[in-house]
């Protein structure tokens, strides 16, 4: 369900709700994909989890995994029960570990910003390149980048004053929460990874801190810099 498109599904989602079959968490957040070579079966990208889950706490990250089982068989029960076609299906598989889109995130040397997307930032010190779209799930989904544009992510964003020996990569960077639901996505978090492990192995053979590096001082044969989104 979306406050300004209406998807072709969420009619029949609603009906749930109203008979009770369904929550209307269950109801709100669905994808589903054919798989090619894969003749009747879908993989399938729900349900949300209510934020009253914590991804920071270990037993409210145990209670959510529980409940998102209860919700993605409940919600496959709804389909089997009412959308054509489903009549006979089953679920093959389910994800061993909940998606959390957040937890701890550190303040760092450079504290990414929503105006960093929008101005398409550059930074002498970048490790990674990105132009996916601000994506955060009940809050703001941003307007697309222009064709070709992208921002950057800067190495002081990987790195903090507080803690010498401290790198820090994926969707734990120094940003904010509106910013991180642009850069979290998997292929950028490729490129931040591989510039934490560039990085650890210049201040090991260097000694140096790797929060004294230098990203624009490693030699460029030494660093890679890989665009991501």
């Amino acid at each position: 369900m979306h406050r300004k498109q209406r998807y072709k599904l969420e009619e029949f989602m609603a009906r749930g709700v109203e008979t009770g079959e369904n929550s209307q968490a269950e109801a709100e957040y669905m994808q589903a994909y054919s798989i090619i070579g894969k003749d009747g079966v879908m993989s399938c990208n729900f349900p949300e989890i209510p934020v009253t889950f914590k991804s920071t706490d270990p037993i409210e990250y145990s209670k959510a995994v529980t409940y998102g089982r209860k919700m993605m068989r409940n919600t496959a029960q709804y389909l089997i029960n009412h959308l054509p076609g489903f009549e006979n299906a089953y679920i093959s598989r389910e994800a061993v570990m909940l998606g959390a889109r957040e937890s701890w995130r550190i303040i760092g040397k450079y504290y990414m910003v929503e105006d960093d997307y929008h101005n398409q930032s550059r930074f002498q010190d970048a490790v990674a390149r990105t132009a996916w779209f601000i994506d955060a799930h009940g809050e703001k989904v941003s307007e697309k980048l222009p064709k070709g544009g992208f921002y950057e992510i800067p190495y002081r964003s990987l790195i903090s004053d507080k803690i010498s020996n401290l790198i820090v990569t994926g969707r734990c960077i120094s940003a904010s929460f509106i910013l991180q639901a642009s850069m979290r996505i998997q292929a950028t978090c490729m490129s931040i990874g591989e510039a934490a492990g560039i990085a650890a192995a210049y201040g090991l053979k260097n000694n140096i801190a790797v929060n004294q590096i230098e990203w624009d001082k490693i030699p460029e044969d030494k660093r890679s810099y890989v665009s991501a989104g």
